[in-house]
């Protein structure tokens, strides 16, 4: 069902056509291939009727019985040779070697001397994909591409959609598996990222003196993705505003992706700054002495 690497070796003797060490296979062998890897019906069907191409991936041995001469005593032509380039070779035993009987030159499913065509696996690519904009949100996409094998294919993604296109993505990691008209699979893994949160921070300066202008504030942004453009409740658009008076100013971050991040600066200022005067006596004669004490409220106390 796939080209599932494995790790076949050939260790010592390996017997072909022979039951228990006793019984022979009655039949006949047209080619034996010995492989590490799993094929899927794609690529059986591709290879079955002719002799492999030289080069093959996961080929641990390969025999195609075409070693004698048509007509010719070929009983000492023994040795089986491997065609895989693994120098697997054996050796015949109860084989008919003679003449026109020879099993080197018996007919069989596979045209000797022909070449299957190389296959090419089915194989799904990203061709396209979209990151999401903005933090917690769900406006990725990806599209997979699919080659070799034979069409037509099917889709299924880890979403349960069954389309080559899936959208509306949240970050994460998403798995394709793609089948082809053989059964044949690939599977492709993307994934999808977000910028980190988008956060503003906010300091003031608060008025000094009752009813002035002297209050500031700003903003910092971090996260999303910069550059970052900044709009006040006053209509100011720097990240810093000065000349305020008292009171609750709101500021909107936006990102360049358009993701926007809202944060708050309250300006405050002392109280009405009051001066009582209170004299010891409000009548007195010439000369004499009168206190007058002085207080004050409100403003910044020293």
């Amino acid at each position: 069902s796939g080209a599932n690497a494995g790790t076949a070796t050939i260790n010592g003797s390996l017997t072909l056509g022979n039951f228990n060490g006793g019984y022979n296979f009655p039949g006949s062998l047209d080619e034996v291939r010995i492989w590490n890897r799993a094929l899927c019906k794609g690529e059986l069907l591709n290879n079955k009727n002719a002799e492999l191409p030289s080069s093959q991936t996961g080929l641990v041995a390969y025999y195609n019985f075409n070693q004698g001469l048509e007509n010719s005593n070929n009983s000492t032509i023994t040795s089986l040779n491997d065609l895989s380039g693994n120098a697997n070779n054996g050796t015949l035993t109860n084989f008919a070697l003679n003449g026109i009987a020879s099993n080197w030159l018996a007919p069989g499913a596979v045209t000797s001397g022909s070449t299957a065509p190389t296959y090419t696996p089915v194989s799904a690519s990203v061709s396209s994909l979209v990151n999401v904009l903005c933090n917690g949100g769900n406006n990725g996409s990806a599209t997979v591409t699919t080659t070799g094998g034979t069409s037509p294919y099917t889709y299924l993604a880890s979403t349960g959609a069954t389309v080559s296109t899936l959208s509306n993505l949240t970050a994460g990691a998403y798995t394709y598996t793609v089948t082809d008209a053989n059964t044949c699979k690939a599977i492709k893994t993307l994934t999808i990222t977000q910028p980190s949160a988008l956060v503003t921070n906010t300091t003031v300066i608060n008025v000094l003196c009752f009813g002035n202008s002297t209050g500031a504030a700003s903003v910092t942004a971090s996260g999303g993705t910069s550059p970052y453009t900044y709009l006040w409740s006053g209509a100011q658009t720097t990240s810093v505003i000065t000349g305020q008076t008292s009171g609750v100013k709101t500021v909107t971050v936006t990102d360049a992706n358009a993701c926007t991040g809202t944060a708050t600066a309250s300006i405050t200022q002392p109280s009405v700054l009051a001066v009582n005067a209170v004299a010891s006596s409000t009548s007195i004669c010439a000369n004499a002495v009168a206190t007058i004490t002085v207080s004050a409220t409100g403003g910044t106390p020293s």
